[in-house]
């Protein structure tokens, strides 16, 4: 939407509406209905996410997706398990698969990306991102934990691989800084939410290329190329993030 709200948070608002009933006790009122269903299947559904936020109005289509469930339920300390399978535009998939439980929440799992393309990207980027050009295709796959509980969420993900192929970017203008990336990968991503933390084990940089220059009074092209906020973020809450890299490869890079 055009106020940054996503459409399904109505749906949340009208659960949490103030209802006529009488009271209940903490436990009541967090327990919902018992619910199980043994064998469970969505085939040929179709997701379209739009920003209407941005110039244009982008919208990003998973279609066809497919859904499996097996014993998930609503009743405490039920685990079920899940499988999902979309694809999106340009040949890319999507794989999602795991266990499951509602009560309390928690999942762990996979979660698998191949071929996803820059250009299926650009119109959400182009509002962050001052460049005439931007092309390549995005890999991921990783290990995934997540709960919830009264203290808040617990995210964590562990083996996550990314690698990028052909990556080629450019910054407007003739003589604008240009940039070639045949592969870049990085392995042995862990990340935790509540520790504040990303680790990569290993980072390679192979066969590429870049055209930079610094004009007259000392400024950097590529400084450029992330464009500023319209407003200044606010102030960040909490104890600082923490990024470590243990081990970094390049071969074949060019400046």
């Amino acid at each position: 939407r055009e106020d940054g709200r996503l459409n399904l948070a109505d749906l949340a608002a009208r659960d949490a509406a103030p209802q006529a009933t009488p009271p209940q006790s903490p436990a009541e009122r967090r327990a919902p209905p018992p619910i199980v269903v043994e064998d469970g299947a969505v085939a040929g559904g179709r997701l379209t996410y739009a920003d209407h936020t941005r110039p244009g109005d982008p919208a990003l289509a998973l279609d066809p997706i497919d859904i499996d469930v097996y014993d998930v339920a609503t009743v405490p300390d039920q685990e079920g398990r899940y499988a999902l399978t979309a694809a999106l535009p340009d040949g890319a998939r999507l794989a999602w698969r795991g266990d499951v439980s509602l009560q309390p929440l928690r999942s762990e799992g996979e979660i698998t990306l191949e071929g996803l393309q820059a250009k299926t990207l650009w119109p959400f980027l182009q509002g962050q991102l001052a460049l005439e050009t931007l092309e390549g295709a995005v890999a991921a796959s990783t290990h995934y934990t997540v709960s919830r509980a009264d203290d808040g969420l617990a995210l964590t993900l562990d083996a996550g691989r990314v690698a990028l192929t052909g990556i080629a970017a450019a910054l407007p203008g003739a003589e604008a800084g240009r940039l070639r990336l045949a592969n870049a990968r990085a392995e042995g991503i862990r990340f935790d939410l509540r520790e504040r933390m990303v680790a990569i084990a290993r980072l390679a940089l192979d066969d590429g290329a870049i055209d930079a220059h610094v004009d007259a009074e000392g400024r950097f092209d590529w400084a450029g190329a992330v464009r500023a906020r319209a407003e200044p973020a606010p102030p960040a809450s909490g104890a600082p993030w923490r990024v470590r890299i243990d081990e970094t490869r390049l071969a074949g890079i060019a400046a």
